[in-house]
């Protein structure tokens, strides 16, 4: 499909769920679902370094745990930290993979 502000192609998906996108989509183009996930700045899509101690303790304390990985985005200064939420992102990740990368 051809749109007049596109650079490359255009994949129109279905005004439908975020299932049945994520089913077209895979059916269309090789996704690795595993492939380097929240790797860039959810704010302006620079990718995450690994944070310095300094940069760490900008996380609330209750929330700090040592023995989790934290990024930091030099562009925009924001810090990020493996949560809840990510690790249910993973799991939505890792169902994907097993749906569709078969």
């Amino acid at each position: 499909m051809k749109h007049r502000r596109a650079s490359g192609t255009v994949i129109l998906l279905p005004d439908d769920t975020l299932e049945v996108s994520i089913k077209s989509l895979s059916e269309q183009v090789p996704i690795n679902w595993h492939f380097n996930p929240f790797m860039l700045c959810t704010v302006c899509n620079t990718e995450l370094k690994t944070a310095t101690e300094d940069q760490i303790k900008t996380i609330p304390e209750k929330l700090q745990r040592h023995d989790d990985e934290v990024y930091y985005c030099s562009s925009c200064e924001q810090v990020y930290w493996q949560d809840d939420h990510a690790q249910r992102m993973r799991a939505q990740l890792e169902l994907w993979h097993s749906l569709y990368n078969q």
